[in-house]
C-alpha cells in the first residue's frame, strides 16, 4: 500500500462532489477467524476507515451483515446506486479517493456488474476474493439478485459454469488479470473460489469483469484476520515491541505468513514508534474551513501544538494585544518546537529554517524536498500573502504564549483546569487527536465513547469549540445540537473457534 503524505491527501486535494449515491457496508467473517478480538477490533477497524468517508458526506454506511445480499438490499433501500462490500480486517486508508475512482468508473461504464479482485488460480474456476468489490446495484437486480457464493469445493456434485477469456495483462501477480469475460462453451467445475458464481452468471450474460487497477488497491490493504490470527491477538495491542532497531532481530510480527498483513503491522507499529517525538509543521486539516465562532475578538486560545492553525484562528475571530495563547501537547517534543519557532522564525521563508532545523525535530507528512512546496500553498491557499502572512506573525509573537504537556483524552481535568482559570472569550481546538488512527487501534470504541463523554461533560458552556469528536464529527455541532453520536456495535454471530 502507497505510503499516502496525509498533508498532500487530506488538505489540498479538491473537494469530492459526489454526483453517485454509494453505499459501504461490512461483510462479517466472524466465522473463518479463531479469536474474539480479533473478530471485534478487525470489524472496529474497518468502520473507523469508513468512518473517514462518512464524515466526508460521500457515502452511506449499510451496516454489519453475515450474507452480501443483505448488505446489497440494505443499500438498495437507502437508495444506492453502488455499493462497496468490504470485509472486516479491510484497512482502506483512502477510501475516499476510491469512492471517487467507482464513480468515475461507473459513469465510464454505467452497465458494469461488479469490479473487484479477480483471482484465478491455475485449477479453480475463477473467482472474486471477498475482501471488497463494488457492485452496480441496477445490474445485480437485472441478473437475479443473486447470492454471492463464498469459497468451497462441490463434494458430492459438480456445477456446470460458463467458459470464459482472461486477458493477457495482469494487475500484481500471473493469477490476477485485467478483466474476465465470457467465451463460448460451458465447463463441469469442482473446485471454485468466492464470487465463482458472479464470475459464471456475468460470463453467461457477456458482461466483463475488471479488475481492480493499480491505484485502486494502493489506496487500502487487508488485514487478513483468519490467517495467523494467534499471533494477530498477541501484537495488536503491543505493537511497539514490533519495532527493531537491529535488522537480525526476530519479532513476532516477522512470523506472520501473508505480505501484506506484515507489511501493515510494520507501518503501524514504526508510526506509533515515531509518534511519541513527532512533529507537525504543517496541519492535515485544512486551517478556516470551519469558519468565524467566537462572538468577539479571542481573549484566551487552547490549542494544539500543530501547524498554522493557532493563527488561523485568531485571524479569523480576531484576537487583541493582551490575547493569551495555551498551548497543550501530550508530546513534549511539540511543545518545544512551538517554543523555539517563536523565539527564532521572523515569519519569513518558512521553508528555509525548516531546512536549517530538520535534524532537531521529527517531522510529521512532510520531508526537505517539499518544505518549499507545502510553505507555498500554506500562503496562497490560507493568508493571502508572504506580506499579510508576515504582519500577522509578528503581532502572534507579541502575545502571551502558555504550554502544557497535557494528554487530553486521559486526563481531561488538567485542561479544563488551566481554561477555567482564564477568563474572557476562550476558544479551543483539539483538532482530530480524539479520533487519530493510533488511538482507535490502541483503544476499544466503547472504552473512548466513555472517555469522550467524561471530556464533553466538563466542557464550559461559553467555550467556542474547534475539531472533533472520537468519531470525527465537528465538536461544535455536536453540542450545539445536542447530537448523540455513537458507533456502530460489532455483532457477534458465530461460536468462537
Amino acid at each position: 500500500m502507497r505510503d499516502w503524505n496525509s498533508i498532500v491527501v487530506d488538505r489540498y486535494f479538491d473537494d469530492i462532489k459526489m454526483d453517485v449515491r454509494i453505499g459501504v457496508g461490512i461483510l462479517d467473517i466472524s466465522r473463518d477467524i479463531p479469536s474474539h478480538l480479533v473478530r471485534k477490533r478487525s470489524f472496529d477497524m474497518t468502520f473507523w476507515m469508513i468512518n473517514q468517508s462518512l464524515k466526508l458526506s460521500i457515502c452511506g454506511y449499510r451496516n454489519f451483515h453475515s450474507t452480501v445480499s443483505e448488505i446489497l438490499e440494505e443499500s438498495i433501500a437507502a437508495g444506492d446506486q453502488l455499493c462497496v462490500v468490504m470485509c472486516q480486517g479491510m484497512m482502506a486508508l483512502r477510501l475516499a479517493e476510491m469512492i471517487r475512482r467507482f464513480s468515475e468508473y461507473y459513469k465510464s461504464n454505467p452497465n458494469f456488474f461488479v469490479l473487484g479482485h479477480i483471482m484465478a488460480h491455475k485449477g479453480r474456476y475463477p473467482g472474486l476474493h471477498r475482501q471488497m468489490f463494488v457492485v452496480n446495484l441496477k445490474k445485480w437486480v437485472e441478473l437475479g439478485k443473486p447470492e454471492f457464493n463464498e469459497i468451497g469445493i462441490f463434494w458430492d456434485r459438480s456445477e456446470t459454469y460458463s467458459n470464459y477469456t482472461l486477458s493477457d495483462e495482469t494487475i500484481s501477480a500471473e493469477y490476477t488479470p485485467a478483466w474476465i469475460d465470457g467465451a463460448e462453451g460451458t465447463q463441469e467445475v469442482f473446485d471454485v473460489q468466492d464470487g465463482s458464481n458472479w464470475i459464471d452468471i456475468a460470463c453467461k450474460n457477456k458482461i466483463r469483469i475488471d479488475n481492480f487497477d493499480l491505484e485502486m488497491r494502493e489506496c487500502k490493504a487487508f488485514l487478513y484476520p483468519y490467517s495467523d490470527t494467534d499471533i494477530l491477538e498477541k501484537i495488536w495491542y503491543k505493537l511497539l515491541d514490533e519495532v527493531s532497531i537491529d535488522d537480525s532481530e526476530t519479532k513476532l510480527s516477522d512470523k506472520l505468513s501473508n505480505y501484506t498483513q506484515r507489511a501493515w503491522i510494520r507501518k503501524l507499529a514504526y508510526q506509533e514508534f515515531i509518534e511519541k517525538d513527532r512533529v507537525y509543521a504543517f496541519n492535515t486539516e485544512r486551517l478556516s474551513s470551519e469558519g468565524v465562532r467566537a462572538p468577539g475578538p479571542i481573549d484566551s486560545l487552547f490549542s494544539a501544538a500543530a501547524g498554522f492553525k493557532p493563527l488561523a484562528l485568531l485571524r479569523n475571530n480576531g484576537f487583541h494585544e493582551n490575547t493569551i495563547v495555551n498551548y497543550y501537547d501530550w508530546c513534549g517534543a511539540s511543545l518545544n518546537y512551538k517554543k523555539h519557532l517563536l523565539e527564532t522564525w521572523d515569519g519569513i521563508d518558512f521553508d528555509k529554517w525548516l531546512l536549517e532545523n530538520d535534524l532537531k525535530y521529527n517531522f510529521s507528512s512532510t520531508y526537505r524536498g517539499n518544505y518549499s512546496e507545502f510553505w507555498k500553498k500554506e500562503i496562497e491557499m490560507e493568508f493571502g500573502s508572504a506580506e499579510e502572512f508576515k504582519i500577522l506573525w509578528d503581532r502572534y509573537r507579541k502575545l502571551k504564549h502558555n504550554f502544557y504537556v497535557i494528554d487530553i483524552v486521559n486526563e481531561p481535568e488538567k485542561l479544563f483546569a488551566e481554561i477555567n482559570a482564564q477568563s474572557g472569550i476562550k476558544v479551543l481546538w483539539t483538532t482530530n487527536i480524539w479520533a487519530s488512527l493510533a488511538l482507535h487501534w490502541n483503544v476499544e470504541p466503547e472504552t473512548l465513547e466513555e472517555k469522550w463523554l467524561k471530556f464533553q461533560s466538563m466542557i464550559p458552556k461559553d467555550l467556542v469549540l474547534y475539531g472533533q469528536d472520537y468519531l470525527a464529527r465537528d465538536i461544535n455541532n455536536r453540542i450545539t445540537n445536542n447530537l448523540n453520536y455513537t458507533h456502530p456495535r460489532y455483532i457477534e454471530r458465530w461460536p468462537t473457534l
